[in-house]
């Protein structure tokens, strides 16, 4: 019968529905719970890859328990392997990393050099994707020490890719291109088609980094019909994505919608709500850059959602893993516990067996407890590592979400929508008035503004000379948008390197915006803003914004009276923010307010004094 079943298996293999009904009829029909039974898990289990990754889980989750159970430690360490890459796709890390580490276990102590490499690979994947660069690279380096004297192949090249990959998290861009040509020669010269479209696509990313947007078009584009016509869904959406930023950071923004709306719905499909989650926060904002309000809000509602779904879906898997697990060791115990009383009513039944039989046997039994004694503690105490390890990444993880969120409120705040309408309305005002070239002046000032928020966002940090380059322009609109009732000056003092300091990026726009919007709007006479950028010792330099307006508690006042009117939370994002960087860095950003006033104590203006530790490019 057991053959009959593995011959109709193979005659029904003929493609992939075919092959996954026959799955499907072989799994629930099969009343032997062994090796093959596993091995039909695993087949079925890659038949959703690419299609459905719960499902892909589901079934990797019974090869995992029915290995540990018929102690098959090789598919039990394979089952970890792939459920790492898995909970990757799907974007549940904290779950990728212990299925990881529990597949590493096992296979250190085999033979297996192979699996031992890729288990390493996928590990150090998640390392980099949680921003552990150095953790990662050093596996890497491993794993390439470990192959770089064989001879070419497929797998030899996977582990330069490997490389190059980590090199371009770290911002080794010339690394990375190293590595990744190094692999793609490999692939060329023993023909491994798909490791050459891979490469190909990696490479166009790091062009796409390199802001040689034409070469990463190009390759996008070319690998493109390849993953279609196998296809892979995962991979095709992953080109459009990276088309559709590209044309966003070139400023296309008409372009770049329909090219997130092909990704998300292919995602969406596939279940990977992180990359769903990214998608629409990007549309939010190039909605609202090409004024579709009402999209632009729909945008922001359902990146919401997605978020507040992933991180629910998270909790879930651990919650629905610890139940199955306490659910298995309970019928172990029991089973256990069972064997001992047979021993103990067989040794009843046998009153006639003389005394030294008896204390043999109680001896026996005496060692078979000390060794499943010894056993528990042993698996105690790697169990209570193993959370040790979860709950250290759960914090970073809990940190990086933070530091995400808060430069998306940054984002926000530096995009405020009331802005950008308003300063297109008084560019409309200067085409009515057949002003053009000053219509035409200020749009393009708007544009390079807007494209630089958009650019800056996505970097962690930006020069002195592009801070101030920002700011002019962002000034000058809001000189526009006010009707030149303010001006503004910017100081660079002490012959400061402003090429060469760097800052962190969505720093000082937020406390220049409150300084227009709450000290000057409401001042009658002129107003006028003072940057000023000195350095204060050879580590730290120093921006002081001044205004002489109407004073933060006349502007609360204000504010309190009209609370229908927009509310910028530029400078509690701020806040939020310095907090997160001062706790990751030991040198600190500080921020000091200080209002001026007359000796009659009249309000005359604001201060703002930001302290900057220097950080050379």
């Amino acid at each position: 019968m057991r053959a009959f079943c593995i011959l109709l298996f193979l005659l029904f293999t003929t493609n992939s529905i075919s092959q996954r009904d026959s799955l499907l009829n072989l799994i629930n029909t099969t009343s032997i719970k062994d090796s093959t039974y596993v091995d039909y898990l695993f087949q079925l289990s890659k038949s959703f890859s690419d299609e459905n990754v719960n499902q892909e889980i589901e079934y990797l989750q019974r090869a995992k328990e029915l290995s540990r159970q018929e102690n098959l430690s090789f598919s039990e360490a394979k089952a970890h392997q792939q459920l790492a890459s898995a909970y990757r796709n799907k974007g549940v890390y904290d779950l990728a990393v212990r299925e990881a580490i529990s597949a590493k276990k096992i296979y250190d102590t085999t033979a297996l050099k192979s699996e031992k490499l890729l288990t390493n690979s996928i590990l150090a994947t998640l390392y980099r994707d949680q921003q552990f660069f150095e953790d990662a690279l050093k596996i890497n380096k491993q794993n390439l020490k470990l192959v770089i004297k064989d001879q070419d192949s497929p797998t030899k090249a996977r582990y330069f890719f490997d490389l190059g990959n980590t090199y371009r998290a770290l911002d080794s861009l010339g690394k990375a291109e190293e590595n990744y040509k190094e692999a793609l020669r490999i692939s060329e010269e023993t023909k491994f088609t798909p490791g050459e479209k891979m490469i190909g696509l990696s490479l166009g990313q790091l062009y796409k980094v390199k802001d040689e947007y034409k070469k990463a078009k190009n390759l996008l584009n070319s690998v493109l019909p390849y993953y279609k016509s196998l296809d892979s869904k995962a991979n095709i959406a992953l080109i459009y994505y990276d088309l559709a930023t590209i044309a966003s950071l070139e400023g296309e923004h008409k372009f770049s919608i329909p090219l997130y709306e092909k990704a998300i719905s292919i995602y969406e499909e596939l279940g990977k709500l992180y990359f769903v989650k990214d998608i629409y926060q990007k549309l939010f904002i190039a909605y609202n850059i090409v004024e579709d309000t009402p999209k632009a809000n729909e945008a922001n509602q359902k990146y919401n959602f997605y978020k507040d779904s992933l991180d629910n879906q998270s909790k879930k898997a651990l919650v629905a893993e610890m139940k199955t697990k306490y659910e298995t060791e309970q019928i172990e115990a029991e089973n256990k516990l069972n064997q001992k009383r047979a021993a103990l009513a067989e040794a009843e039944n046998e009153r006639n067996l003389i005394f030294l039989i008896a204390s043999v046997a109680l001896i026996i039994l005496l060692i078979v407890v000390f060794i499943v004694y010894t056993a528990k503690q042993k698996e105690a105490k790697k169990a209570a590592l193993i959370k040790q390890e979860l709950n250290a990444s759960q914090q970073q993880l809990a940190l990086e979400k933070q530091y995400r969120d808060s430069e998306l409120k940054a984002l926000k705040a530096q995009m405020n929508p009331h802005f950008i309408f308003n300063v297109l309305n008084s560019i409309q005002e200067f085409i009515v008035l057949n002003k053009k070239d000053l219509a035409s002046e200020y749009l393009a000032t708007f544009a390079e503004l807007i494209r630089s928020y958009l650019f800056f966002s996505n970097k962690g940090k930006l020069t002195l000379e592009e801070e101030i380059e920002t700011l002019e322009k962002y000034l000058s609109l809001e000189q526009l948008r006010f009707s030149e009732q303010f001006s503004f000056s910017i100081k660079v003092k002490d012959s400061i390197p402003v090429e060469e300091i760097e800052i962190p990026t969505m720093l000082i726009q937020p406390y220049v915006e409150n300084a227009v919007k709450h000290g000057l709007f409401h001042k009658k006479e002129k107003g006028k803003i003072t940057i000023e950028f000195k350095r204060v010792s050879e580590k730290c330099i120093a921006c002081s914004i001044e205004d002489n307006g109407i004073g933060r508690k006349k502007s609360a006042s204000l504010q309190a009276k009209k609370t229908n009117l927009h509310q910028s939370f530029a400078t509690k994002a701020t806040e939020e923010r310095l907090a997160l960087i001062n706790q990751q860095n030991f040198e600190k950003i500080g921020v000091e307010i200080k209002d001026l006033e007359t000796e009659d104590g009249e309000a005359i203006g604001t201060r703002v004094q930001i302290s900057i530790p220097i950080k050379n490019n």
